[in-house]
């Protein structure tokens, strides 16, 4: 799924900076990794395929910790009109094992 214009023009106004990083559905900051879906089903999976890489450094008990903190921070912006995960990059760093 593409951004909507909405999200796009709220992306370009609040969000983009130098370093960022925009894909078709991932905003990819500094600090924290945006992800958008039209449905909270589409989002999941987004999710899931991009975080994927993470899960694979983590035991099985922490990366269902990590999914349940982030499923439980979906949220719908109205302005962007998408469900949208924000995802702190050292929050999620701190649950890789060395």
């Amino acid at each position: 799924m593409a951004w909507t214009d909405n999200a796009l023009e709220k992306i370009k106004k609040d969000c983009i900076t130098t370093t960022a990083q925009l894909d078709d559905d991932v905003i990819y900051l500094d600090e924290e990794i945006i992800l958008a879906g039209a449905t909270p089903k589409e989002l999941l999976e987004l999710f899931i395929e991009k975080i994927s890489n993470y899960a694979e450094k983590m035991n099985s008990a922490r990366a269902g910790l990590v999914f349940w903190r982030m499923l439980n921070s979906i949220e719908y912006s109205v302005d962007m009109g998408m469900y949208i995960i924000n995802i702190d990059r050292e929050r999620l760093d701190k649950f890789v094992e060395p």
